[in-house]
């Protein structure tokens, strides 16, 4: 008899149930969190599957359970919650039991699992993220508190920003500084955290050999290189370049129904980290990037055409496919390609 599990994690305790290839729930329980626990669980069973959906646990649960032998498998959490629409009552035991029938039925779409290299070098980058945003939040934070005031700063970051903000603070009553003064202090500690990841981001990028062919174009520096590598993790799993442009959110949507055809919005589905800084990429390869190339010359007459913002999207999600294709043949970036593979 072959049995299929299904898994709804929760922070601290998960749902499992198991049901037998014709549907029939075999065992139910509330189990810890861990891959030793939901392990044990199924001890005297030979599970086929286990599926659990995408979350903050998937990635550590799946590599844990692979490791004590359960075939565990991940899938997009979207997916699952239109799969169990017609749910009357939402429970994680009807979860886990709707899982369970997923992995049964094969009625589902696996998602990547990244390797311990990739989920490290992910935490990196998401933290740095965070730690920027903290410090524009602070920072916006001292510029509404001096507003009502009638002090309007200027776009000044860093240490121009404090000195611009204490310079503003002679004038105005010694309690204003009370409450500014400290969120100069959250704004400094979080630029400076960001920058030592920073720098530490770059040096892992330069030592490794895609990071340094990544690098080879315009408009992608470390920050970008070392995001689409831990990002993508493994290249091979696309089986051309072109699905990598819709797997990070960089496509129109489409709707489509009887004489109804029309475009949407961009999905934005995928990670919207990797997101921003190929955005990012596309923005100083249009606005920064001493390096003429084919690549820029279609992006600036892409922003005539159709506004900068637009040509931004469009060139993130050209580099996208062009550092796909970098990293799989193992090339270098031509400025002036003979070919127009790489301008996919």
């Amino acid at each position: 008899m072959r049995y299929f599990a299904g898994l709804d994690v929760g922070l601290k305790a998960s749902a499992l149930c198991v049901v037998d290839e014709t549907g029939l729930v075999v065992r139910e329980a509330i189990v810890d969190s861990s891959p030793e626990a939901v392990a044990e669980a199924l001890q005297s069973l030979v599970v086929e599957k286990l599926v659990l959906e995408t979350g903050g646990l998937s990635d550590w649960l799946a590599s844990g359970l692979g490791r004590l032998g359960l075939r565990a498998v991940v899938i997009c959490a979207r997916r699952a919650r239109a799969a169990g629409e017609a749910m009357a009552v939402k429970t994680d035991r009807g979860d886990a039991r709707l899982l369970a029938e997923l992995a049964r039925t094969g009625f589902y779409r696996e998602v990547h699992v990244k390797s311990s290299e990739a989920q490290e070098g992910r935490a990196l980058l998401v933290a740095r993220a965070g730690l920027v945003a903290a410090a524009r939040d602070a920072e916006n934070r001292i510029r509404g508190l001096l507003r009502r005031f009638g002090v309007r700063l200027a776009c000044l970051t860093g240490d121009r920003f404090a000195a611009r903000v204490r310079e503003a603070l002679r004038g105005l009553p010694e309690t204003l500084a009370l409450a500014v003064e400290p969120w100069l202090a959250v704004a400094a500690t979080a630029r400076a955290g960001a920058g030592e990841l920073k720098g530490e981001i770059g040096r892992r990028a330069r030592a490794d050999a895609t990071c340094q062919r990544l690098m080879s174009v315009p408009g992608v520096g470390p920050l970008v290189a070392y995001g689409y590598r831990m990002t993508i993790d493994e290249a091979r799993r696309f089986a051309t370049a072109r699905p990598v442009g819709a797997y990070l959110g960089l496509t129109p949507g489409r709707f489509q129904s009887g004489a109804v055809d029309r475009a949407l919005p961009l999905s934005k589905a995928g990670d919207s980290l990797l997101r921003t800084l190929l955005y990012e990429g596309a923005t100083s390869l249009l606005a920064r990037s001493g390096k003429e190339c084919a690549l820029r010359r279609w992006g600036l007459k892409l922003a005539k055409r159709l506004g900068v913002k637009k040509a931004r999207v469009a060139i993130a999600r050209k580099l996208a496919v062009i550092l796909h294709a970098i990293w799989v043949d193992g090339t270098w970036f031509e400025a002036e390609p003979v070919n127009r593979r790489a301008a996919v």
